[in-house]
């Protein structure tokens, strides 16, 4: 793990192995976030650092973990950044790759080989390219730094996400890619 984040309750202190495992992440010298859901003041190893407090009712559930997610990107935002990058070819469903492409959002200016990765990934991936809220981000990237991404991931980009929407223009690009395709074949021939 990057992160270690052990979840102090009344019952914590009673466990046979969560105390051991504190310690084997600390001996493994791994960042540390303890996440207070009962009133239990971080002792022993996990003493050394302020705990997160989290209240644990269902009404308050979703702003507390965004407010746990905002936390971690603060405190460790290479790391972050690096996990966000590579769950990007696991995403399958829209409503993940919104979550994603708005925590992604914050890490910009990416370098030349994050920005050729995040579309190459993309492209790939019907779960992102299909969903409305990533193409949005997508499309604003790929305009913004056209310049920044590989001749070849910026055309199959602009492609996926810029699908045509008449007849003319499925037969005008399938015709360009056939040409393409032909003339690769003669060079291979040659």
């Amino acid at each position: 793990c990057d992160i270690f984040v052990p979840v102090l309750t009344k019952n914590f202190k009673g466990s046979d192995w969560a105390e051991q495992e504190v310690g084997i992440a600390y001996a493994l010298n791994k960042h540390f976030i303890s996440l207070i859901v009962e009133d239990i003041t971080p002792y022993g190893f996990m003493g050394k650092w302020q705990g997160f407090r989290f209240k644990s009712n269902k009404d308050s559930f979703p702003g507390e973990i965004n407010k746990l997610i905002k936390h971690i990107q603060e405190d460790f935002p290479e790391q972050v950044k690096e996990n966000i990058l590579s769950f990007l070819e696991k995403i399958s469903r829209y409503e993940h790759s919104k979550v994603v492409f708005e925590m992604l959002d914050s890490y910009r200016p990416f370098t030349d080989e994050e920005m050729n990765f995040i579309f190459k990934k993309s492209i790939a991936n019907p779960g992102i390219y299909k969903s409305y809220s990533a193409q949005s981000y997508l499309k604003k990237w790929l305009e913004e730094d056209e310049s920044r991404l590989d001749k070849e991931v910026y055309q199959t980009s602009y492609e996926r996400l810029n699908p045509p929407t008449t007849i003319e223009g499925m037969i005008e690009r399938a015709s360009a890619r056939s040409n393409k395709i032909g003339r690769a074949s003669c060079r291979e021939r040659v």
